[in-house]
């Protein structure tokens, strides 16, 4: 609300909560813009959380801090390694389709 903003600015923040548009009409470009602007930066922390909770961890099912604590760190674990494995599968990929360039070209062997 126009309040919220006024109230982050009086606060010295800058706010980032996306314009939302209306059933009859769009929002600018310039809005849009914005909104891309901050998507950036939330997807970064917003994707580790959703794929965080997709296995299984919007619960914590324990008896005892120690032993949430574990599963979470195992969680956090968990999702590093596979973030590793995807990118080094993306990089491999890419290695690979340099290497069949550069030998269908004759520059390089495979």
């Amino acid at each position: 609300s126009k309040a919220c903003e006024r109230a982050l600015k009086g606060a010295g923040y800058r706010s980032h909560i996306h314009t939302k548009g209306q059933a009859d009409r769009t929002i600018p470009a310039c809005q849009q813009r914005a909104n891309g602007k901050r998507s950036k930066k939330r997807c970064r922390v917003e994707h580790i959380f959703a794929a965080q909770q997709a296995m299984g961890g919007k619960l914590v099912r324990t008896i005892g801090l120690a032993r949430a604590r574990v599963k979470i760190a195992m969680m956090n674990i968990v999702y590093n390694l596979r973030r590793w494995c995807w990118l080094q599968a993306g990089h491999i990929a890419k290695r690979f389709a340099i290497a069949q360039n550069n030998q269908a070209n004759g520059h390089g062997y495979l």
